[in-house]
């Protein structure tokens, strides 16, 4: 493995890991004992929030079904956006990004990726970004905790996401999410993850400007 090809972390000292709480990954939402109080926190230092919702799941199956992912009605923005207000944790990172840029449908994927092409992900880069899938019934996906910290070299290939050799993080836990029902997945732009199974529709969002309307939807 070449110079270029290896992930660059920042230690984290033995002192500041003791004062974590225990925050496990559950195989279809982050641990209860992550809070509304302590959503943000949580986020900003794994790079990943996520719950099972079957009201999603159904939505997304429906769009799906209807063949629109790729053109969603105004209607679709609406429910997603009072599926992520209602959930208590998810909305108190969702209310720090709440302009939607834009969406996509978006499927397997079976090897680990980052994106990395956009002005969008230079935002994202800069915390102004996030990606938020909406799963599809029977999905799953796998991640890696606080990897959007991690800095590596390559290219982007033709899909604008940035493959990530397995050789490159097989020194790193990797955490699994299955959703029977669908749900809601909030990653960074540079988290390291890949999708094994199903559809979803990925909304790209944003904080908000000075000028922006409260209520844009694209």
């Amino acid at each position: 493995m070449s110079p270029d090809d290896r992930l660059e972390t920042t230690p984290v000292s033995s002192a500041a890991a003791a004062d974590r709480p225990p925050y496990p990954f559950e195989l279809n939402q982050v641990s209860p004992l992550v809070q509304p109080d302590t959503a943000v926190a949580f986020w900003e230092e794994h790079g990943v929030f996520y719950r099972e919702d079957a009201t999603v799941g159904r939505l997304v199956d429906e769009i799906y079904r209807e063949k629109r992912a790729e053109q969603l009605l105004p209607a679709d923005y609406e429910n997603f956006r009072e599926a992520l207000v209602k959930d208590p944790c998810i909305n108190r990172i969702f209310e720090l990004y709440p302009v939607i840029l834009f969406s996509v449908a978006w499927g397997k994927l079976d090897y680990h990726f980052r994106w990395t092409d956009g002005d969008w992900i230079d935002q994202g880069k800069e915390g102004k970004t996030i990606n938020i899938y909406m799963q599809r019934s029977n999905s799953t996906c796998f991640f890696i905790p606080g990897s959007h910290t991690f800095a590596y070299s390559s290219k982007p290939n033709d899909s604008l996401v940035l493959p990530i050799p397995d050789s490159a993080i097989e020194q790193f836990a990797e955490q699994k999410i299955t959703m029977e029902q669908g749900g809601m997945i909030i990653f960074h732009p540079y988290l390291i993850h890949k999708r094994t199974t199903s559809e979803a529709i990925m909304i790209t969002t944003r904080m908000p400007k000075p000028d922006d309307n409260p209520r844009n939807t694209s």
